[in-house]
C-alpha cells in the first residue's frame, strides 16, 4: 500500500488528553507515533472518542501542547488522526467502526 503521509512520524510514547467539543469529559490516552500533520493514539475508551476533538499532547518537562483534531481511521483500539486548523470543515472518518 502507497504512503499518504505529508509528514514522516516518530514512535513515541506519550500521554495525551482527548478533549471533545461536546463533552466535559475527557479521555485519556497514549500517543504511540507523532508527526507534524498527525498522529496515532490508543485507548481503551476508543468508542467515546468522537471524529472532532481537541487533543493536548503532554511533553516531558511539563511542556503542553493543544490541537485541533480529526480522526482519519480507527481500528480496534486505536485511531490515526490529522492536526487541523481552527475553523476547519469537519470530514467523516474512514473505516470508523
Amino acid at each position: 500500500m502507497p504512503e499518504r503521509r505529508k509528514h514522516g512520524r516518530q514512535a513515541i510514547v506519550l500521554r495525551g488528553t482527548v478533549l471533545p467539543r461536546d463533552s466535559l469529559a475527557v479521555i485519556i490516552c497514549t500517543i504511540r507515533d507523532l508527526s507534524e500533520g498527525g498522529a496515532r493514539l490508543q485507548s481503551a475508551q476508543l468508542k467515546s472518542i468522537p471524529d472532532r476533538f481537541d487533543l493536548l499532547i503532554h511533553f516531558q518537562a511539563g511542556k503542553v501542547e493543544r490541537h485541533h483534531c480529526q480522526v482519519v481511521w480507527k481500528d480496534k483500539d486505536q485511531l490515526g488522526l490529522s492536526f487541523q486548523p481552527a475553523g476547519s470543515p469537519w470530514q467523516p472518518a474512514r473505516g470508523v467502526n
